[in-house]
């Protein structure tokens, strides 16, 4: 029997948690995803590739509030399943009491969930706690070095990589990927963490260039460079990066 999890967590944000989630029985990636999705009632979604495994059967990872969507096929739905409330846009459930906010887009009608979500209750009504399953406290912050290249979770809840140019026990500062451009990454947001060869074709333009990672005053700009130097490179460390995680 697969069943699934949360034993404990640490908020980041009103809508970001830092979770452990805990497995019985075999998932892929997206059976994890999903059966996450199922046990909150699709109010929140894991972070997809932050998850990584500490030991068997349990992983450390992100995972952040969804404002859940119901696409509206025709009025009479609607109508059928739906009161409204007052005079605004917000309908009301008939089944489960829930708001809804009725919006309009490009394929037609739907439903966004009304309300602000806060994790903070929504994790609380679904945590397990284990005594035999590690806690988020006991989990040691690794350390990094410059040149390291690193995936870590943006504030916004999503999966950024990038370079490491400073870095200290606590935070680093790091060559965004997503944004082509530095900026400051707690250790504690960071999920993967390795040691990448640069090519050597690449390298030496740099270096023809006036352009040295070794160089503090340039080495942000190298790393840019690389970005969009060599997009391919980057996607293929992406991917192998994300392959080793479980979620």
């Amino acid at each position: 029997m697969n069943t699934i999890a949360v034993t404990d967590y640490e908020l980041k944000s009103p809508t970001l948690a830092r979770v452990i989630l805990s497995f019985t029985g075999k998932f892929s990636k997206d059976q994890v995803r999903a059966a996450f999705s199922e046990m909150t009632g699709n109010r929140m979604a894991i972070v997809e590739d932050s998850f990584q495994e500490v030991r068997a059967n349990v992983a450390v990872g992100f995972v952040r509030a969804n404002r859940e969507v119901r696409v509206i096929d025709n009025p009479e739905e609607l109508r059928a399943n739906y009161r409204v409330m007052g005079s605004s846009n917000i309908m009301m459930s008939e089944v489960d009491n829930s708001l809804w906010e009725v919006k309009k887009g490009k394929g037609g009608t739907y439903l966004a969930r009304h309300g602000h979500e806060d994790l903070s209750e929504l994790m609380t009504a679904h945590v397990q706690r284990r005594t035999d399953v590690t806690r988020l406290a006991q989990l040691s912050t690794a350390s990094t070095t410059r040149g390291e290249f690193l995936s870590y979770v943006t504030p916004s809840g999503d999966m950024d990589y990038g370079f490491v140019v400073q870095a200290n026990s606590k935070k680093a500062k790091i060559v965004s990927y997503a944004r082509e451009e530095a900026v400051i990454v707690d250790l504690d947001m960071v999920t993967a963490m390795a040691r990448v060869p640069v090519k050597k074709s690449f390298a030496q333009k740099m270096v023809q260039a006036g352009i040295s990672r070794e160089d503090k005053n340039t080495e942000i700009e190298y790393w840019k460079k690389l970005y969009s130097y060599d997009p391919p490179y980057l996607q293929d460390i992406i991917q192998q990066v994300n392959e080793g995680t479980m979620a």
